[in-house]
């Protein structure tokens, strides 16, 4: 049997036979007197050595031989035999042999699953086995024993005494027969089963064959796969039982490692199941022809399909649009192609409406690394999409009204020290371009040294008891180092649950305000002094007029009040920055400017410092009132020219010529210094520190002054 080629019949090549089968081969060759087995579909016939007498010359034909064949040669039908053993029930039937027809006792065998897979027959003996034939049948136990990896024994009729075992390097040898076997190999837990078994093959007179755990050659405990076929005399009644026993420990180990990976695996996918189901996003596989191989319960209701009806599809094929469709095509493809996930977001119309879906599509690799599916995950982001969108709305109109108002809002966490801006950070703060303030420490550090620790007090008492604050401070701008006010408003927020502070507050620009202030305090102190200086010299006005009568001190008074008047216009108009020199001169001599170029008025434009704009009013009118009472403006053909030039620039001298023509001839200078010589002597000199020279030529009165104009500039 052992040459036989059996790769060439429905058993195939014995390298590939079941532990089952080749143990039960094993033990039919061990066995005295003739045994069979038949195994498989077609139950193919094996036999060994003690039958070759019973097939005679066509003994090699019959190995390989379906049993039907076999038994139909004998006259045999095999259905009952094959019901019975179906049935697990041991039968007698006839096998064919040169001398006639030879009655075998048939049992069922079974495969590691349990299932009826075979029969195994042996000869029913014609005589009780005498001395000879049972040392016949210990020397053939022996070779067995050498031939076979496997452990073999032999055991009484009925089990009580096990009378040789050859342990193969497995379990403990037996050379003499003992009636302790059963403690001294069986683990304790196991003996009732083994007991049972025993008891049931006893009973059937068939095969013994079951799965126990042993106690090895080492001590430790292993499992063995245990068969025994009973041998028979010629009344059926069972003279001993030879036996072979599989070292199956390393199996039971993967079986077990297997069990438990299948019960974590098992344990997995339930877990799997349970998150899938229950989840709202929607999860699903495509195989590589882009059809649907899963998908969870949340993607079937959105479908509106059912398993059936879904699984095997493709998105066209569910009813997805063609653009939306072949996109998918195209992202598994580049998924598959590049082996690296690829993610999107689409609007989708199913039983939920129209929604928006974030999905993401990922390559479901084997165990060469080849893409062999791609799994996906979607999620509805209808809700957070509009969200975002009105956010990022809110948030855009929050940046243009701090834009309109040229503020900054801030958010800041005491704990990290981290700040974020929105609005005009980079106006408000002056910072450099590409810079942004990231924490309060770069927010401080732009501080004015004076405002320093106030700001910081600021914060140390909001941050312990979550106060608001409102705030002006200065800062100097990295952008171009100017000093720069701004104003803050802010307020703590404390969690009721944590404790921790966070702060927000605005914060804007009020430089020019501040500016603005100081500009009107300084215009205060000035309109204050310069309210003053005039009312002196409309003291000095009163005091040194001399009229002849009351009618002419009026008007005198009158005339030089409202030169000082027009002067102060002219200077609150500019802001006190200064009177412009022409417009002065215009408002002094208005009359006699018309086409007739009475008045000629020549220079260079130049606003008169402020401390300088008065007392060149009150000089210019009384050179103007001297002109029309008894110079070139007191008859039709006089005429004037008034010319001016600065030498030295805006700090340097302010020289201005009155030159009279064409008025009553003027024969020398007057004898009584009048009023207005006075006061031209006392602004001039007095007032501006310049100086003033008059000319009594025949043609008309000149005067010749020079202001110096840096003296002037501030007050």
């Amino acid at each position: 049997m052992r040459g036989r080629n059996w790769a060439a019949t429905p058993l195939g090549p014995g390298a590939a036979w079941l532990q089952s089968l080749r143990s039960l081969a094993e033990l039919m060759l061990a066995t005295p007197q003739p045994a069979l087995l038949a195994w498989g579909p077609a139950l193919t016939i094996l036999y060994n050595d003690a039958c070759r007498p019973i097939f005679g010359a066509r003994h090699r034909d019959a190995l390989g031989m379906p049993l039907a064949a076999l038994l139909a040669e004998a006259g045999a039908d095999s259905g009952p035999l094959l019901e019975a053993a179906m049935r697990g029930e041991a039968q007698r039937a006839p096998v064919p042999s040169p001398t006639g027809p030879r009655l075998f006792a048939w049992v069922p065998v079974r495969d590691e699953g349990g299932a009826v897979a075979g029969l195994y027959a042996t000869e029913v003996a014609a005589t009780v086995p005498t001395v000879e034939s049972a040392e016949g049948s210990g020397a053939r136990f022996r070779a067995l024993a050498s031939a076979s990896s496997d452990a073999v024994y032999r055991m009484s009729a009925d089990w009580r005494e096990m009378r040789h075992l050859r342990g193969q390097d497995f379990i403990a040898d037996t050379e003499d027969p003992s009636r302790t076997w059963l403690d001294r190999y069986i683990h304790p837990d196991d003996q009732p089963m083994v007991v049972a078994a025993i008891e049931e093959a006893v009973r059937t007179k068939g095969i013994f064959a079951l799965e126990h755990r042993v106690r090895r050659l080492d001590g430790s405990l292993g499992w063995t796969f245990s068969r025994a076929a009973p041998m028979l005399d010629e009344a059926g009644r069972i003279t001993e039982w030879f036996g072979t026993a599989s070292d199956i420990t390393e199996r039971k180990r993967a079986e077990e490692a297997l069990r438990q990976s299948q019960a974590e695996a098992g344990r997995q996918r339930r877990l799997y199941e349970a998150i899938l189901t229950n989840t709202p996003d929607l999860a699903y596989i495509f195989d590589l022809d882009q059809r649907f191989i899963y998908a969870n319960e949340g993607l079937l209701r959105m479908w509106g399909r059912s398993w059936e009806e879904a699984i095997g599809k493709t998105c066209l094929e569910l009813g997805y649009p063609d653009w939306h469709a072949a996109m998918h095509g195209r992202e598994i493809e580049q998924v598959v192609a590049t082996r690296k996930p690829i993610r999107g977001q689409v609007p989708f119309t199913g039983t939920f409406g129209r929604r928006i879906y974030d999905y993401i599509f990922v390559p479901v690799l084997g165990a060469d690394g080849r893409v062999e599916a791609v799994a996906g995950t979607t999620r509805d982001v209808t809700e957070q999409t509009e969200t975002e969108a009105a956010l990022r709305d809110s948030q855009a109109r929050l940046s243009e009204a701090l834009s309109a108002a040229r503020m900054a809002a801030w958010r800041w966490d005491p704990v990290t020290d981290r700040s974020s801006f929105t609005g005009m950070e980079a106006e408000v703060f002056g910072l450099l371009p590409g810079t942004t303030l990231e924490s309060s420490a770069e927010g401080q550090s732009l501080l004015h040294p004076e405002d320093v620790e106030r700001h910081r007090a600021l914060v140390r008492e909001a941050t312990r008891h979550g106060t608001a604050w409102h705030s002006e401070f200065r800062i100097i701008r990295p952008r171009d180092g100017r000093i720069a006010w701004l104003e803050e408003r802010a307020s703590a927020e404390r969690d009721p649950d944590t404790g921790a502070v966070r702060m927000t507050g605005l914060v804007w620009d009020i430089t020019e305000r501040k500016e603005a202030e100081e500009r009107q305090k300084l215009l205060s102190r000035e309109v204050d002094h310069r309210a003053k200086n005039a009312l002196a010299v409309v003291q000095s006005a009163l005091r040194l007029t001399r009229a002849e009568d009351l009618p002419s001190y009026v008007r005198a008074v009158t005339g030089r009040v409202s030169a000082l008047a027009r002067a102060q216009t002219l200077l609150a108009e500019d802001r006190w920055h200064g009177a412009d020199l022409r417009t002065l001169l215009e408002g002094e001599l208005a009359p006699f400017i018309d086409a007739d170029q009475r008045v000629i008025l020549e220079g260079p434009r130049l606003a008169v410092p402020a401390p300088a704009a008065q007392p060149l009013a009150m000089a210019v009118h009384e050179l103007a009132t001297n002109a029309v009472k008894y110079g070139a403006l007191s008859v039709p053909m006089g005429r004037l020219a008034v010319t001016w030039r600065v030498e030295g620039g805006l700090q340097g001298w302010l020289r201005l010529r009155w030159a009279e023509m064409g008025g009553p001839p003027v024969a020398a200078p007057p004898e009584r210094r009048g009023f207005g010589s006075r006061v031209l002597e006392g602004t001039m000199r007095g007032q501006l520190g310049g100086t003033v020279t008059l000319n009594w030529q025949p043609a008309g009165l000149g005067c010749e002054m020079e202001i110096p104009l840096s003296r002037n500039a501030a007050d």
